[in-house]
């Protein structure tokens, strides 16, 4: 894209530098001619042109001219009043340019003496023959400026054939050129304007601009296609997020997309949200989220919730304990002075990592923690005749720790989560014999659902 707009930009520059007639001008100061002008240091030049063009004046010495135009009948007359001394300056190597439209510019020498005046007579030397080549030379430029390509490439084949086609260095197949640029461009812009691509059809037609700055219907057409590429920016960011909202993810997704190929103001909140489609629409299409009831040895109360991602690796977490957490909870624990666990409790948390597509996956975890403890019931006083033991007693609660790593497999299919986990117990510290009533080892299965 840039390329081809530096290459149009390029053929501009040198169309719109080639084509220029030549003026012509003639020395018709009268003999003795004076301006008067009392004791100031003032010299007058007088330019008369009989054209249906105006004249444009610019001087390398003097920064502002003192121009009054005059009309005698078909004949417009140009004052121009200069300075012939002032201090600080000098006048030396003035050179007066004049400008006209379509015309080369002409430059005209003037060694200015005090009441000196000079007239000059500048003409069209085409103007009363009409040259063919420069006929069809303007007719082409105006039918560019109005936006006809067509109409001026014919134009211009016809100067072709006019013999003054050689003083110009083929720059008219340059012109020729751009011509068949702007053609296919207009088809772009209106295949873009179609589709609805107002992106696309801005970046030409500023392009279009670019090259033909004078064509008013090129800077309507940008500027209505301006206005439509706004509103379509805003509409599209508003219907995503509504979209969103009502859980319509593919619809959702086709305008965001089209708010980055449009280079959406809010590309980048357009960019975030189609990120977040993705995880969304990934995890419902791969069912990435299982949640499982979890039966432990002695620990039959239990759930694992595990992320099964096909290209990535997820987490989980597991808990498992038993009723006589509850009823320590609710201090109905009856046991007397026996050694057995009464209440245990499993945590864990670790990863997921595929093992084959989205139907197994392994998981495993360093960080899991299992507690178990017993009541002791004791006596709190001395016996007492019959009576074991006195009314008021005291309730022991021993806890003990263990890191407890685990690893296990899951199998998935449809709806359907199946687990399997081995746990190993690193039991802390003095465990008075517990590890032999609970072992150092323990299976664990689960069954659940994937969504």
């Amino acid at each position: 894209m840039r390329k081809l707009l530096f290459v149009s930009i390029a053929l501009f520059a040198v169309a719109s530098s080639f084509a220029q007639k030549k003026l012509s001008i003639k020395d018709i100061t009268p003999e003795l001619s004076v301006y008067p002008c009392q004791d100031r240091y003032e010299a007058l030049v007088v330019i008369r042109c009989s054209e249906d063009f105006e004249l444009e004046f610019k001087s390398n010495v003097d920064r502002e001219l003192s121009i009054t135009r005059e009309v005698e009948g078909t004949e417009k007359i140009y004052n121009i009043v200069f300075k012939t001394r002032e201090e600080g300056t000098s006048f030396k190597g003035r050179m007066l340019s004049i400008m006209a439209p379509f015309f080369d510019k002409i430059y005209v020498p003037l060694e200015l003496k005090q009441k000196e005046k000079k007239e000059f007579l500048v003409s069209d030397p085409y103007s009363s023959l009409r040259s063919p080549f420069y006929s069809y030379l303007e007719k082409g430029n105006e039918l560019f400026t109005e936006g006809m390509y067509g109409q001026a490439k014919d134009q211009y084949h016809m100067a072709q054939r006019c013999p003054e086609y050689l003083d110009f260095d083929n720059t008219i197949d340059q012109y020729l050129t751009l011509c068949d640029s702007m053609i296919s461009w207009t088809e772009i812009v209106d295949e873009a304007e179609a589709k609805g691509d107002y992106y696309r059809a801005r970046d030409y037609l500023a392009m279009m601009t670019n090259n033909n700055t004078k064509c008013v219907t090129l800077r309507e057409r940008y500027n209505n296609v301006m206005i439509d590429y706004n509103i379509r920016c805003n509409a599209d960011m508003a219907n995503g997020e509504q979209y969103m909202l009502d859980g319509y993810y593919e619809k959702a997704k086709a305008v965001y997309q089209n708010a980055v190929a449009m280079r959406n103001p809010r590309i980048a909140e357009a960019e975030y949200k189609l990120h977040e489609i993705e995880k969304l629409t990934y995890k419902k299409t791969n069912k990435t989220r299982t949640f499982f009831y979890q039966s432990l040895e002695n620990c039959p109360i239990g759930f694992m919730s595990a992320g099964c991602m096909p290209s990535g690796s997820a987490g989980y977490f597991s808990m498992n304990l038993n009723k006589s957490c509850f009823d320590l909870l609710t201090n109905i624990n009856e046991r007397f002075d026996e050694f057995t666990m009464d209440y245990q409790v499993n945590v864990s948390a670790g990863w997921t990592v595929p093992m084959y597509k989205s139907y197994a996956f392994l998981y495993f975890t360093p960080f899991a923690y299992t507690g178990g403890g017993c009541s002791i019931i004791m006596p709190k006083g001395e016996a007492s005749g019959d009576n074991m033991f006195t009314t008021f007693v005291n309730q022991d609660i021993r806890w003990y720790h263990a890191v407890s790593p685990e690893v296990g497999i899951i199998l998935k299919y449809w709806r359907v989560a199946l687990n399997y986990k081995y746990k190993y117990k690193y039991w802390i510290g003095d465990c008075d014999g517990l590890k032999d009533v609970l072992g150092s080892s323990v299976h664990s299965f689960g069954v659940g659902i994937a969504w």
